[in-house]
């Protein structure tokens, strides 16, 4: 009876099996790994000695390669006229296909590399400063993850991190962040965040020239003293989204972006709040490289191309903006506009006023239009080249204004009430209708 019980373990043979398999599997995860090794360095970019121009200034040199049998050492750099200071990054790859080390990690040791690295600046003056450090894996069914933290000093909140994730199979990524709080300076110059926070996914589409994406950005407080923008921000929300257009045939894709902001306080302007939102429908996604091409080039080729190369990807566009809403120190603003691109391109900027149709609605303080009016005089002074010193000319513009939005007013344009100034505006073949009333610009140049 005991005999028949314990028939079911294993005998010698299947002692040896079972020997035999962990051995084999043993000397594969000695031999792959350095097999991995000398695959990637075969693969490995090889850059000239004088470095890989990556445009702006900028070029990339690689300054060291070591292989060994689990693990390869990198180090690259980074330099420009643009940069603040060359940075260096030391990148170790370390070779699957099992690495124990992943699990501290939190995910699955299988896996075809691993990532550590360390992003240095480099400064003219003083030792090295550590700017971020990162962990990353790729996993053996073509997952990557991917994670970047960015030491601060002289702050008790959480380390601000980056977060990139992706799928080979389905062609997916997201991106997260956080900068709970950072404060840098540099003698006078000074950037602080507070809660920052980014969050965005997609699906990459080979062949394509726009993949659909959404993304979300908001940040509590942003303050920036630097020679080229002092401002101050406060609880600025964006969201932006790419996706295909319903009921269009593919490569008509729909762009939305909402924003928001409390507060903005420049140098001379103030603005709070604002609100933004805006949807374009239908655009032609492969007319946008076109678009990108035209926008390169010189300045006398981009002015004849860029409404041409516009006029295609914006042929058949539906308009939607919902609301555009401001407020601040010069005046305020409240307006919806709804309308149409006809399917007829358009081949200069005149063209593209003329192909659109809409109506909407606008309310505004006397200000607000004044400001407008003003620039926009003050543009059509320049651009006509008259000899005019910047004074004399925003006091001329000054004038022409009131008495723009004077013949508005009396000739019925916009109704004004209690200092708000309101009109319902409609814009087809090229004529602009406010209140019913067809705009004749040259009458609103004119004395009343």
């Amino acid at each position: 009876m005991e005999d028949r019980r314990l028939s079911f373990l294993p005998g010698p043979r299947a002692l040896r099996w079972l020997a035999g398999l962990l051995l084999v599997l043993l000397v594969l995860a000695l031999l792959l790994p350095g097999l991995s090794g000398l695959l990637l360095e075969r693969q490995r970019p090889r850059l000239p000695e004088a470095g890989l121009a990556l445009g702006q200034g900028l070029v990339l040199k690689a300054e060291a390669w070591s292989r060994g049998w689990f693990s390869t050492r990198t180090r690259w750099r980074l330099e420009g006229p643009k940069l603040p200071f060359p940075f260096r990054l030391d990148l170790t790859l370390i070779h699957g296909p099992f690495y124990p080390g992943e699990w501290a990690h939190g995910g699955s040791p299988l896996l075809w590399l691993a990532d550590d690295l360390r992003l240095q600046g480099l400064p003219a003056q003083g030792p090295a400063v550590l700017l971020a450090t990162g962990h990353g894996r790729l996993g053996l069914f073509g997952d990557l993850h991917q994670v970047l933290r960015f030491p601060t000093e002289g702050t008790t909140a959480d380390t601000p991190w980056l977060r990139l994730e992706g799928r080979v199979a389905d062609h997916s990524w997201s991106l997260q962040g956080l900068i709970p709080r950072l404060d840098a300076r540099s003698g006078r110059e000074r950037l602080q965040i507070e809660d920052l926070r980014l969050r965005a996914e997609g699906a990459w589409q080979p062949g394509e020239p726009v993949s659909p994406f959404r993304v979300a950005f908001s940040v509590g407080r942003l303050q920036t003293k630097l020679p080229a923008l002092q401002a101050e921000v406060e609880d600025l929300r964006l969201r932006a989204a790419v996706t295909q257009t319903p009921g269009q045939p593919p490569g008509r894709i729909t762009v939305r972006l909402d924003t928001s902001l409390v507060r903005y306080q420049g140098s001379d302007t103030e603005i709070a709040p604002m609100v933004f939102r805006c949807a374009l429908g239908g655009l032609n996604a492969a007319a946008l490289p076109g678009l990108r091409s035209a926008l390169r080039q010189p300045p006398e080729a981009a002015r004849r191309s860029v409404p041409l190369a516009l006029g295609r990807v914006l042929v058949g566009v539906r308009l939607e903006l919902d609301r555009f809403m401001m407020r601040g120190t010069r005046g305020w603003v409240d307006m919806r506009l709804y309308g149409d691109m006809v399917s007829r391109p358009a081949t200069d900027w005149l063209g593209l006023f003329m192909a659109f149709s809409g109506q909407g609605e606008v309310r505004a303080s006397r200000q607000w239009l004044l400001g407008v009016l003003e620039r926009q005089l003050r543009l059509l002074e320049m651009a006509q080249d008259r000899r005019l010193d910047e004074i004399a000319r925003d006091e001329q513009a000054a004038l022409q204004a009131e008495r723009i939005l004077g013949n508005l007013v009396s000739q019925g344009y916009f109704a004004e009430s209690g200092g708000v100034y309101k009109s319902r505006v409609r814009l087809h073949d090229g004529a602009l209708e406010m209140n019913g009333q067809v705009v004749d610009l040259l009458n609103l140049m004119s004395t009343p």
